[in-house]
């Protein structure tokens, strides 16, 4: 029993040094913070020798610098699609090129990329203006601090 409870309590402590780790790390990063006080999820995404960081609200995703820029007052092209309402099949239509992105947990997705290296999803370019991804998104991007 001694053995199991030092197993418990080594578990406990290492999942809440970990809890701690992710939190510190949100903290100072502009880039994660932005994400997750919106309430998206922040994840990195490899292209070609970079990493991209994104946000993700279900299969609405914008790149987090994008939301970042936004609050400064610079609006991107991506941005500029959302608060104008702006609506297309395909990410040309709108000026921009296909990236795909996937993992092991999901599908492959088209990401639109922006002359001004902005980038949405093409599943929110091609959604509705009163789809509730985009009313929230249009929400966060109109915001200023």
């Amino acid at each position: 029993m001694m053995q199991f409870t030092r197993a418990l309590l080594g578990l406990m402590l290492f999942t809440s040094l970990n809890i701690l780790t992710n939190t510190a790390l949100a903290g100072p990063n502009p880039l994660i913070r932005v994400c997750v006080t919106n309430g998206g999820q922040f994840e990195v995404q490899p292209d070609n020798q970079d990493e991209i960081a994104l946000c993700r609200w279900g299969n609405a995703v914008i790149d987090s610098q994008t939301l970042l820029s936004n609050l400064n007052e610079v609006q991107s092209e991506a941005a500029a699609v959302l608060l104008n309402d702006v609506t297309s099949p395909d990410c040309a239509a709108l000026g921009a090129v296909n990236w795909t992105i996937g993992n092991t947990t999901r599908s492959t997705e088209t990401i639109c990329t922006f002359n001004d290296s902005s980038r949405l999803s093409l599943a929110l370019a091609m959604s509705e203006p009163s789809s509730s991804s985009r009313v929230l998104l249009k929400d966060i991007l109109s915001r200023r601090p």
